[in-house]
């Protein structure tokens, strides 16, 4: 009888995509404006799936920075082969977590990893075309129907100002008075009217309680 032959990483990676191929975003809108895919959502997808085709994930912190409101944590994730340790590959993502608490951390370190299993299996994330529409028809406000900011914007949106990315936080936190904005959101006032914000965000700066 021959024995079963030894999957490497990338074999095991690729036995995971053909079970997961899409993960359906939450019910659970941000600023009633559009819908997620959240970190225990790719959590709980692939758990089943890693598992049983032998890989597990690990995840450390490289580096984690904290400017006002924002924290930045730049992780590696690790995906190791369990029939052979000394086979496994290793990504890089960054997260930001945006919090006047103490939760800053866990917030950009669940998004660094979320990203790097969504994209280290090219999951989709899309959402259900009739639930989209209904969607469209209930945010009546103009407000709301304008696009949200995509997470590549925020990402080019930061490395632009990477250093004032705390100070810019911090003028959206005061000027909108809320302690609760998603990274998207506060991206998305700027492009909304990029010139206009900016000079605001220069005037707020420059005055001495900034």
């Amino acid at each position: 009888m021959t024995d079963k032959p030894i999957l490497n990483i990338f074999q095991r990676i690729n036995a995971v995509m053909k079970e997961v191929d899409y993960i359906q975003k939450g019910e659970k809108k941000v600023a009633n404006q559009y819908r997620y895919c959240s970190h225990d959502q790719v959590s709980s997808a692939l758990h089943g799936p890693m598992a049983k085709h032998g890989i597990v994930a690990v995840p450390t912190v490289v580096e984690m920075t904290q400017n006002g409101t924002m924290t930045i944590a730049k992780i590696q994730m690790t995906f190791v082969n369990i029939d052979n340790p000394q086979d496994w590959f290793s990504v890089a993502y960054t997260g930001y977590g945006i919090d006047s608490g103490d939760k800053g951390p866990g917030k950009a370190i669940s998004y660094a990893c979320k990203y790097a299993m969504l994209k280290t299996f090219c999951l989709e994330t899309g959402d259900d075309p009739d639930h989209d529409q209904e969607v469209k028809v209930d945010a009546v406000h103009p407000a709301m129907k304008k696009k949200a900011a995509t997470d590549d914007e925020c990402h080019k949106f930061f490395e632009d100002h990477a250093s004032e990315k705390g100070k810019l936080v911090d003028y959206v936190m005061a000027v909108t008075k809320s302690q609760n904005k998603t990274m998207n959101e506060i991206i998305q006032l700027f492009l909304d009217d990029y010139e206009n914000k900016m000079k605001s965000y220069k005037a707020w700066k420059e005055k001495p309680s900034a």
